[in-house]
């Protein structure tokens, strides 16, 4: 397949991410998300797919989400705002550069607004693979199992979709089919516990709430699924900016 625009691999240490410039938008790709061919699916359909005069955004996403497997939707699409936490972040006041708008100056991103639509969504992919490994922990595991579930998975994203003229961002997640009605009690204390964990790993996970905690079940058993971190931040970084 020939590839449209410019791919720039950031895949030393823990950079696990691919920035690729196409028509209309930009993509951001988590190479740290194992299901390498749910990333080629969607890239083959992104590259495509330019946005123009006859497919703007919601063309777009309905095209992703119309991708199936086994007759099930493979993926959704979520529109993402810029939580005022990460502008902060963003800004980076006392001049330390952080690895999300590092990377959300490249290209024609060269308004503000841009830069931080770009890295709030780069941050959620940049810090997916710590996440993911927090999430897999044994510790977290028994803490799932304490609260009567078999297990606590990540929805972790596969791509974010920055769309230059908007300034609009997305990001792309594998598509879970959520319990009906599961109103489990505890999750308020499971949030909590959940949060405690997170800061003893260096991450602040600033909008942490039972909201975030939704449950599925497969094989029988019933799982918590973790979603939804943009607002996320490493703690070091989060210190490096102060208080307003």
């Amino acid at each position: 397949m020939e590839t449209i625009g410019n791919k720039v691999a950031k895949n030393e240490g823990d950079r696990t991410f691919r920035i690729e410039q196409l028509p209309g938008f930009v993509v951001v790709e988590n190479l740290d998300y194992l299901e390498k061919k749910d990333r080629d699916d969607i890239l083959e359909l992104l590259r495509n797919n330019p946005l123009g005069k006859n497919l703007g955004f919601n063309g777009l996403s309905k095209k992703i989400q119309s991708l199936k497997q086994d007759g099930n939707r493979s993926f959704f699409v979520k529109m993402k705002s810029t939580p005022t936490i990460m502008v902060d972040y963003i800004l980076n006041r006392n001049g330390r550069s952080n690895t999300a708008f590092e990377y959300a100056t490249h290209g024609d991103f060269g308004s503000k607004k841009a830069q931080y639509t770009r890295a709030g969504v780069m941050n959620e992919i940049i810090l997916s693979k710590k996440i993911k490994n927090i999430v897999a922990s044994s510790e977290v595991q028994e803490l799932a199992r304490k609260y009567g579930f078999a297990g606590i998975k990540f929805a972790e994203p596969i791509f974010a979709l920055i769309f230059k003229e908007s300034v609009k961002k997305a990001l792309i997640y594998k598509n879970i089919k959520w319990k009906v009605g599961s109103t489990i009690s505890g999750f308020e204390n499971l949030a909590e516990d959940l949060r405690k964990i997170f800061l003893q790993n260096n991450i602040h996970p600033n909008d942490l709430n039972p909201h975030q905690l939704m449950a599925t079940e497969q094989d029988g058993k019933l799982y918590i699924v973790l979603i939804d971190v943009e607002s996320y931040i490493e703690i070091d970084k989060l210190e490096q900016t102060p208080q307003v």
